[in-house]
């Protein structure tokens, strides 16, 4: 079984890799047995009740990469920015472009339940529920074929509201017929009502998932093309930003054991040709980027890092800044396309990434 990893989809033509690696499961017959083939990820969603899909007439959809570029070239302008379930200023690439976009817009709006980056640059911030407070939701998975079904463990605290709920009193002040409490209602009891959901305990169902790749319709399309090797600015290093196991999707806040500096891990050959020594405190800035924006790294040789390539864990503050704000065919955002360079640490140079200098 070949098991692909999200890094893939961080590249600019990562759809490339993918269709490489299902071509040499079918050549090496691995389809043939139980369990073999490629196993990436699943649709959460599938089992979403499809008359419960929105009908969308009107729908302005922007990238998520280069949505800030874009913004003042709409019509018509974008007059009121609602964030929810994301912290654009921090997890977005280019984040100093995300700020002044932000900044633009007339009124900012972030739903959260921590004052994260974005909730501190936005006009309002709406607290939210966690899951812990939340009923009748229902979560699938990635990576395998189990849902659960949350339960309240706790009331709402404070002035904190399900997001649901305040979208429907939104609605509701702009006379627009909308409950989604209702609807919420209507799809938990369409999911327990599903009978490919098996249940195992307690808000644990197994979903007894169709075999597509048995369709004997199916067909496995090859590549017919090499992907060619695209290099960067003369001097820079592929920037590749990790997930971490202490944290998820961007977010360090309450991460214990984050270093106060972020480490760039490369090969040892590639900080001796830079004149960088390993432990030593360099500046990072994008190839092409501002001058004064750079963010203070300490540097970790690892031999086991191919040359050309360097390493930063995703969340890190300011990491971001690094990134190049670009938009994959998919509309994707290919954080692994980005180019840094390295120099000695400069005083007054460093941007906080807050904002301030």
């Amino acid at each position: 079984t070949h098991y692909p990893a999200f890094g893939a989809q961080r590249y600019f033509h990562g759809d490339g890799q993918f269709r490489w690696i299902g071509a040499l499961a079918v050549l090496l017959g691995a389809f043939e047995r139980p369990g073999g083939g490629v196993a990436f990820s699943k649709d959460e969603m599938a089992l979403f009740p499809g008359f419960l899909r929105p009908v969308q007439k009107n729908v302005r959809r922007l990238p998520v990469g280069t949505w800030p570029l874009e913004l003042e070239g709409l019509t018509p302008p974008v007059e009121v920015a609602v964030v929810s379930g994301a912290d654009p200023l921090r997890q977005n690439p280019g984040s100093s472009a995300v700020r002044v976009a932000w900044k633009k817009i007339p009124f900012t709006v972030c739903a959260d339940f921590v004052l994260s980056d974005t909730a501190e640059a936005s006009d309002l911030v709406l607290p939210v529920t966690t899951f812990l407070e939340e009923e009748g939701d229902w979560k699938g998975s990635y990576w395998h074929n189990y849902l659960v079904r949350s339960e309240r463990v706790l009331p709402p605290r404070g002035e904190a509201r399900e997001e649901l709920e305040i979208y429907t009193r939104l609605a509701r002040r702009l006379g627009l017929a909308c409950d989604l409490l209702t609807l919420k209602g209507e799809m938990d009891r369409a999911m327990l009502a599903n009978p490919a959901l098996e249940p195992l305990g307690e808000g644990v169902y197994r979903w007894s998932e169709p075999e597509y790749w048995r369709d004997p319709k199916s067909r496995a399309t090859l590549p017919l093309k090499v992907p060619e090797m695209q290099g960067g600015p003369e001097g820079s290093l592929r920037l590749v930003t990790v997930h971490k196991k202490e944290y998820i999707n961007g977010q360090s806040w309450d991460a214990p054991g984050v270093p106060s500096l972020p480490l760039l891990s490369l090969n040892p050959a590639d900080g001796t040709a830079r004149g960088v020594a390993d432990g030593a405190q360099v500046l990072l800035r994008r190839a092409g980027g501002a001058e004064d924006e750079a963010l203070l790294i300490t540097v970790a040789f690892d031999p086991s890092i191919g040359r050309g390539y360097c390493i930063l864990p995703q969340g890190t503050r300011g990491v971001n800044l690094l990134t190049e704000p670009l938009a994959s065919p998919g509309w994707g955002a290919p954080f692994a396309e980005s180019w840094i360079t390295l120099a000695p640490e400069e005083k007054g140079i460093m941007r906080d990434p807050s904002g301030k200098r």
